[in-house]
């Protein structure tokens, strides 16, 4: 395939277009987590990391939120 430098931003605003409330997290480098940071969340994510441990804490609380509405 061909690489796309911002597939996981044009991806995150292809879902928004569809749905606002399905949760989106991104996993990436910890240099790519603070480089477009502010651009994965204008583009619709929910957060975005590089820590293991955010992004399972992300997931649980996706799942507690999904769960309870």
């Amino acid at each position: 395939g061909t690489y796309v430098r911002f597939a996981g931003l044009d991806l995150t605003k292809q879902i928004r277009a569809v749905d606002r409330t399905v949760p989106i997290i991104i996993y990436s480098s910890a240099r790519a987590a603070q480089t477009y940071k502010q651009e994965a969340l204008a583009a619709g994510a929910t957060a975005i990391t590089s820590s293991p441990t955010a992004l399972i804490n992300e997931l649980q609380l996706g799942v507690t939120i999904l769960t309870t509405s």
